[in-house]
């Protein structure tokens, strides 16, 4: 027997055995054939082989363009149609191309120049370390909550949130996993099912779906324009989101006096406040507060987290609210998942009592100003001709858009790109429509790699611009 031979044989008895235990069902559509090699390491010729191997026994039939399925042949016995039930799944699917780079964002092969996350060597896995010997020194019993997190670690949030100018007492904050669990929680227990969402024209909300989910509408706003407090007006029912400091996926940052004249609007038009500031920490220079620090009238709900400062994965963020709206989202916690890991609270709760985030984030803000610039200068370097961006002094993102005469066909480009080995955000899934705009990180890749991988992108470019 080959080598070939007995690697698909192999392959084959795996993909049986899934069947067999149910984990892959009747009429399932299988991971395509370049997926299956890459989890079985193997190339795809011999995914082929394999796949032929199962089609000659009926274990599966493969429908030309649209790829392999499990057969349905399943003897006397009925089972669930889980395809069919996924149809009327409350939450719809991502959009396809940001599906795409959900995947390719945790491919490690790939070089990243847009993802949202914290390097590795920047997170602060010494101090994380600490805290869990810490919590192992002084045996922590961990129970569910009340799910509203916490009470020491919200005590040190009241603490640290007064140094931005917010004045939040333990029972105006609510623990929730990340920003994003915090905007579900909103989305599911505050919002009506018919209202309305305004957001900036330019917004990573415009890449999440969950909300159409919910019957809720998202709606571009340009908040400075002549018409908006007509247009809020308009509406019976209807909210604000907004994320004033380093946008994502801009990088820009509102000022003062248009952080006040937003609160005057949305006051005038009885219109609530979602602000969302998870890179507030981040600001290489002192800034505006956040619009929370300036709300005399609670209307606005605040979102923090740990996620971009300390680690994703701990998977914890703050929400600050009036203490009715902290209990009833508090409620809903209790009603599905009994709120966020206890262990991760502790982590971060020794980290702001001991006065350890503070100095990480100092540290943590010059090595991002450094990567910063540095970005900066290759954008320069190999862009400058094609386009623009404006300097940030925070965040993580840098916002490059192309002249409309240079600019290239953005979905091609995109895919061109990852062929070469680097993942870009195009700006049209946060709802730039009417340029060709590229979210670039500092945040995520080393320098070494940051110009590599945009001497690959240079190179994309030239071969779809020049080629055509």
């Amino acid at each position: 027997m080959s080598i070939i031979s007995g690697q698909s044989a192999k392959i084959a008895a795996d993909i049986r055995a899934k069947i067999e235990a149910g984990e892959w069902y009747p009429t399932m559509k299988l991971p395509t054939q370049q997926e299956l090699a890459a989890y079985y390491q193997v190339n795809r010729s011999t995914v082929i082989a394999a796949l032929d191997r199962l089609k000659a026994r009926g274990i599966i039939v493969s429908i030309q363009g649209k790829g392999s399925f499990v057969s349905n042949d399943s003897g006397n016995e009925e089972g669930v149609v889980w395809k069919e039930l996924a149809k009327w799944s409350f939450y719809p699917k991502n959009k396809a191309l940001v599906q795409h780079l959900n995947e390719w964002e945790n491919d490690a092969t790939l070089i990243q120049l847009s993802k949202g996350v914290l390097a590795h060597e920047l997170q602060p896995k010494n101090a994380i370390k600490e805290a869990l010997t810490a919590m192992a020194a002084q045996n922590v019993g961990f129970g569910y909550g009340d799910g509203r997190g916490d009470e020491r670690l919200r005590q040190a949030l009241s603490v640290y949130l007064q140094e931005k100018g917010i004045q939040a007492s333990p029972d105006s904050i609510l623990i929730v996993s990340g920003a994003l669990g915090g905007l579900q929680l909103i989305g599911t227990g505050i919002l009506q099912t018919g209202s309305v969402l305004f957001h900036e024209p330019v917004s990573y909300l415009r890449s999440l779906t969950f909300f159409t989910s919910l019957g809720i509408r998202t709606s571009p706003l340009d908040f400075a324009a002549n018409d908006a407090e007509k247009e809020l007006a308009k509406q019976s029912a209807h909210a604000l989101y907004v994320n004033p400091t380093h946008h994502n996926p801009t990088g820009m940052t509102l000022d003062e006096g248009a952080r006040r004249k937003l609160l005057l609007l949305a006051g005038k038009t009885r219109t609530p406040i979602i602000e969302d500031d998870i890179y507030g920490d981040l600001s290489f220079e002192e800034g505006p507060k956040p619009l929370k620090a300036y709300d005399r009238k609670g209307q606005v709900l605040y979102l923090g987290s740990f996620s971009k400062t300390v680690s994703p994965g701990l998977r914890i963020g703050w929400l600050v609210g009036p203490p009715d709206i902290v209990q009833k989202l508090a409620d809903l916690r209790m009603q599905t998942d009994y709120g966020s890991s206890m262990l991760s609270q502790f982590v971060c709760r020794h980290l702001l009592e001991t006065g350890t985030y503070r100095h990480h984030i100092w540290t943590l803000k010059e090595h991002l100003r450094e990567r910063k610039n540095w970005l900066l200068g290759l954008l320069e370097k190999y862009f400058g001709e094609l386009g623009s961006c404006r300097d940030v002094q925070g965040g993580f993102f840098i916002w490059f858009t192309f002249k409309k005469e240079r600019a290239p066909h953005m979905q091609r480009f995109v895919a061109a790109c990852h062929r070469r080995g680097v993942v870009l955000h195009p700006g049209f899934i946060y709802g730039e429509e009417r340029q060709a705009s590229i979210r670039f990180s500092f945040a995520f890749e080393s320098l070494e790699n940051m110009e590599k991988g945009l001497l690959q992108v240079r190179r994309a470019y030239d071969d779809q611009f020049l080629g055509e």
